[in-house]
């Protein structure tokens, strides 16, 4: 880059950078969080589908948030790199564009899931190519906007030295249209469209009532859950950048940002009241995490059970035993065999003994018999 696009020197001042090095800690248990749900939902072949699309994309975003703070992070903590025009531009509107996406991710699975219960259940199979085109058109009108603002001089770039670029609308009617555009009306939309998806269930004849109706008033409240808890963590900090945030401190700027990160680092957590199939891919790791820790335990006390069995004997005799047997063709040394529940055969390390666990053993046919 040319000398005439440094706007400044790199690097925060001190307050700026404890700010950040908390917001940065955030960041990393939240990306930890992210990867563990994506990894899970790939390993245990959740499906996806076209109803997981406004899901998934809203997941996707917060991928992009942190990805984005990372890279700014790693550019500010390095002083004696210097703020470019570019780099002020990423900083101020990359983190930006993805919370406006956001917002409309939620919007759009809202209005489906709404039409879905009150008009037509196939949805998703009727309106497949208006989803689908509705998915792909959404981002490139929002960057419009926000570059159209750019170009015209509604929209101004400020860097304080010493602190991150930001964006600020001075322009009161754009404030207005960019409060009504990204947040009025999508906010307000998907409050009513819960609202009066959840009236309608409830106004049904109990006779109506059947495995549907009842489904879709559980996802109705779970999606009002969600959204009520991201509401409040995610809707100050886009208010403060809708308005003009020249006249924001830095503490009320900081804890905006902080909430917005929290929202973030929770969304893989009570994503599970957004999707069954973010609650089904946590459910099935907490069964794998539970089945290996099983298998641990029945491991550990069987080998306790049995070598608390073993006779009396000199170490080095036992020592060259087991050598011995590693050796031997009697290999591998530690045999297990479950009968049932309550009884498990046990072929120790030292020459062939059998060691009884719980119940008698059968030292020719090596399995359990019944209690006597």
């Amino acid at each position: 880059m040319h000398n005439g696009s440094i706007i400044q020197d790199g690097g925060w001042d001190p307050t700026d950078l404890a700010q950040n090095n908390i917001i940065f800690g955030v960041c990393i248990v939240a990306a930890i969080l992210h990867t563990f749900l994506w990894s899970q939902m790939i390993m245990r072949k959740i499906k996806f589908d076209i109803t997981f699309l406004f899901s998934l994309s809203y997941i996707s975003t917060d991928i992009f948030l942190l990805l984005f703070y990372f890279i700014a992070y790693a550019i500010r903590i390095r002083s004696w790199i210097p703020i470019t025009l570019a780099t002020c531009y990423f900083e101020a509107y990359a983190m930006f564009y993805f919370n406006i996406l956001e917002t409309y991710c939620l919007t759009a699975l809202n209005i489906s899931r709404y039409w879905q219960i009150v008009r037509n259940p196939n949805t998703y199979t009727d309106h497949r190519k208006m989803i689908i085109v509705s998915c792909v058109i959404t981002p490139f009108l929002v960057a419009i906007n926000l570059i159209i603002q750019d170009i015209l001089g509604w929209s101004v770039l400020y860097s304080i030295p010493g602190s991150s670029c930001n964006v600020s609308f001075t322009n009161i009617p754009i404030q207005v249209w960019n409060m009504t555009i990204m947040l009025v009306i999508p906010i307000v939309l998907s409050f009513c469209l819960l609202f009066r998806a959840f009236r309608f269930l409830q106004q049904v004849q109990a006779g109506q009532i059947h495995i549907r109706r009842n489904h879709h008033r559980k996802v109705t409240i779970q999606t009002l859950i969600f959204y009520s808890f991201w509401f409040i963590l995610w809707l100050p900090g886009m208010i403060v950048n809708c308005l003009d945030s020249d006249y924001v401190d830095g503490t009320t700027n900081f804890i905006v940002i902080l909430l917005s990160t929290i929202e973030t680092l929770c969304d893989p957590i009570v994503g599970v009241f957004l999707d069954k199939r973010i609650a089904q891919a946590w459910k099935k790791s907490y069964k794998w995490m539970r089945r290996q820790s099983g298998k641990i335990k029945i491991t550990s006390d069987l080998n306790k059970c049995a070598f608390s069995a073993l006779p009396a004997i000199d170490p080095q005799t036992f020592i060259q035993a087991c050598k011995d047997y590693v050796n031997s063709e009697l290999a591998p040394v530690v045999e297990v065999r479950a009968c049932n529940s309550n009884c498990a055969t046990k072929i120790c390390p030292y020459k062939a003994a059998k060691v009884q666990c719980g119940t008698k053993c059968h030292p020719a046919k090596k399995k359990c018999c019944t209690n006597t």
